[in-house]
């Protein structure tokens, strides 16, 4: 396999992990759900999570994912994309693999605020390299549960996604949808 083919097949596979991790995002500006999935709750005088972790994004995360994976399953069940596809769509399950990769990639951001909260890090602070693969090492790690993209996917996704997350946290900063850059 070329290292073209690679890319494209890595990056297909992890749209729903990465469509989780920005659903947050996309979904902020609604009064639903919004309140903070740790209720608020303090471990050793620090927020579990943050204020800024609630359920309308986790659950938007989840349900982007799922919507991800749909699209993936019908594109095959259509005979497209299926040189790229590392998952054969029309075998697995898309709702179970849309939860793992949503879960997944919101539970690893979870996991990561709640360290960043023990080390006293502000909510909203950049704390590199953990901001930019908590995500998608959530999201990997669960769906290795129910279907593995293969070493060298998951080494590339490692290494490629903190550029890409850095890229598109300024475009959504320079659209308005996040306030800071990072």
């Amino acid at each position: 396999m070329g290292f073209n083919m690679l890319v494209l097949q890595a990056f297909y596979f992890a749209l729903p992990i990465y469509f989780a991790n920005i659903a947050p995002v996309f979904v902020a500006s609604l009064s639903i759900l919004g309140k903070p999935i740790d209720g608020g709750r303090l471990y050793h005088g620090q927020p579990l999570f943050g204020s800024h972790k609630t359920w309308r994004g986790f659950i938007a995360g989840i349900l982007f994912a799922i919507f991800t994976v749909f699209l993936q399953s019908l594109a095959a069940e259509r005979g497209m994309l299926s040189s790229v596809a590392l998952v054969d769509y029309t075998r697995i399950s898309w709702v179970l693999l849309g939860v793992l990769m949503g879960l997944g990639a919101l539970g690893g951001d979870l996991l990561k605020s709640f360290f960043k909260r023990r080390l006293s890090r502000p909510s909203g602070s950049s704390w590199v390299p953990f901001d930019q693969l908590d995500f998608v090492l959530g999201g990997l790690a669960l769906t290795a549960l129910y279907v593995w993209p293969g070493l060298d996917v998951a080494l590339f996704l490692i290494i490629a996604t903190p550029l890409l997350h850095y890229l598109m946290n300024r475009l959504a900063f320079f659209c308005g949808l996040k306030q800071v850059h990072w």
